[in-house]
């Protein structure tokens, strides 16, 4: 796969298949950019799919900054680089608070805005209800010190019904070796510091949230709540999935989110 060189002198590692209207998928914590296989496999073939591995993340390199604000200027900048015009944003759990901050500072780049299992706020507090206790990121933390793949194994598995899981799907998530215990842990000190809330009213695009009805990491009450912040916006819940419905569900997911970029036709 080839790399991009950001102007942090960062090195990301990409891919780009297919041709046509450009679709970006940006993945969750700790995963890289193979849990979209399913994906680019349906998009390639009418679509240009790219996916991206974050900072620190599968085959890209670490850094010391770790903000969402960073790596949204990332993408921006690969989005640029690779003169890829105005694209489809996915973003899946922490992927998509980085899609929903690149959508609102660099508008330009981004047509449609497609929000995958998120929540504009990870941690619960006394006015948002519908996130983790900050207790839960701590103890994560120290896991991750202690036995990473034991702490990262665990956390995968709340992404999925043990009944329901194969070989196939974990391994597109089971990336190994896994990110850094530094990248681990600070990709957590930002997501137990993030407040999305404010910027909801701000997003202009088109918009999609997709959710599991019994998504573990990020609840179901949370993209409702974002739901009816955002102005254009449709909010599609499976019933009976999780945290990754376009791993568990890839026909379902694929439908509707091709049906979702037809619509709002954007992009080359």
């Amino acid at each position: 796969m080839p790399n991009f060189i950001t102007s942090s002198g960062t090195r990301l590692n990409y891919d780009v298949q297919g041709k046509g209207r450009p679709i970006l998928f940006l993945h969750g914590w700790g995963m890289s950019s193979k849990g979209w296989k399913y994906q680019v496999e349906h998009f390639s073939e009418k679509f240009k799919a790219i996916t991206l591995d974050l900072r620190g993340h599968g085959s890209s390199e670490p850094s010391e900054d770790y903000s969402f604000e960073a790596l949204a200027r990332d993408v921006k900048e690969i989005i640029e680089g690779l003169s890829l015009g105005t694209v489809s944003l996915v973003g899946w759990s922490m992927g998509s608070s980085i899609a929903m901050l690149t959508a609102n500072k660099y508008p330009e780049v981004v047509g449609s805005l497609i929000l995958v299992s998120t929540t504009p706020k990870l941690v619960t507090s006394e006015d948002f209800p519908h996130g983790q206790p900050e207790a839960m990121l701590r103890r994560l933390a120290k896991q991750i010190d202690r036995d990473t793949l034991k702490a990262m194994t665990e956390f995968c598995s709340l992404m999925f019904d043990e009944e329901t899981i194969t070989e196939d799907m974990w391994e597109a998530v089971a990336t190994k070796p896994w990110p850094s215990n530094d990248t681990l842990t600070g990709y957590l000190k930002t997501l137990s510091n993030a407040d999305l809330r404010s910027e909801l009213a701000k997003i202009n695009q088109p918009t999609m949230i997709v959710h599991g009805m019994f998504d573990r990491v990020s609840l179901h009450e949370a993209a409702v709540f974002m739901a009816d912040r955002i102005k254009r916006v449709r909010l599609e819940t499976h019933h009976d999935e999780g945290h990754a419905p376009f791993l568990t569900r890839p026909e379902w997911f694929n439908t509707e989110l091709e049906g979702f970029l037809n619509e709002f036709r954007i992009g080359n």
